[in-house]
Parts: structure tokens; sequence; C-alpha cells
């Protein structure tokens, strides 16, 4: 499928840090210098690979999640 970029695009996906206060800030951020960072290239892969992949994985454990569709994460609905 090749399509301009443009036209793949979807609305901005919202994050509440609320939402995800039981977790250990390790599962996205690593320390160095002694300031939290994101672990990864936050645009390209958090979403697709670690936020996706987490969702997935607490949903085959039967554990309330997040979304894992295109249309669940990508809503574009901030507040």
């Amino acid at each position: 499928l090749h399509m301009p970029l443009a036209e793949l695009q979807r609305p901005r996906v919202p994050f509440r840090h609320s939402s995800h206060s039981d977790l250990a800030c390790e599962n996205c951020h690593a320390v160095r210098q002694g300031n939290l960072v994101l672990r990864i290239d936050f645009l390209q892969t958090c979403p697709h690979g670690l936020c996706q992949g987490c969702h997935e994985g607490m949903a085959e454990r039967g554990m309330p999640t997040g979304p894992v569709t295109c249309e669940g994460c990508h809503t574009g609905r901030f507040g």
C-alpha cells in the first residue's frame, strides 16, 4: 500500500499519566543523569509498540486495559 503520509494520518492520541499511575515509571521512562526520560521515540515507536503492546498483553491476561484499535486510540479528544 503506497499512499502519501497525509492520507494515512489520524488524530493525535491523548495520554493521561493519571490513568497509568499504578504502573512503575520505568515501564515507559528510563533514568539518565538523574532525570526521567522517555525510553523510546514517542512519536514513532511508543503508541504502536509500547502502548499498544502493553494494552494487548493486559487484555490477553483478562485485565482491564486501554484501547488497542486505531479508532480507539486516535480520538483527538483531550481534556
